[in-house]
């Protein structure tokens, strides 16, 4: 028997993040093109998130929110927010991030 074919909104209101990693050059931009398009259109609320990406997403993605964001200023904003603006102070002056 084939599997029972799911509702988008359910599939998508099962949870409230996705992640899609993989190597270089596996289609992690389409994918998540396509992700984001079809959430959006099942009515939910989309925000795409590229960690040091090309801003190729914001364009495939029209109309979707998008936030790009490096990894070092993922990880200040990380450190700020949980107390720790001393230590990111000094691994920007150490020009570790």
């Amino acid at each position: 028997m084939p599997p029972k074919r799911q509702e988008r909104r359910e599939l998508f209101g099962a949870t409230r993040l996705i992640v899609i990693a993989g190597k270089g050059g596996v289609g992690k931009t389409t994918v998540t093109a396509v992700v984001a398009r079809a959430a959006a259109r099942a009515g939910l609320r989309v925000l795409t998130v590229e960690l040091d990406g090309k801003p190729t997403l914001a364009a495939l993605t029209p109309g979707i929110d998008h936030l790009s964001i490096s990894a070092p200023d993922a990880l200040a904003e990380y450190l700020d927010t949980h107390g720790l603006g001393r230590v990111t102070k000094r691994l920007k002056a150490n020009g570790v991030i």
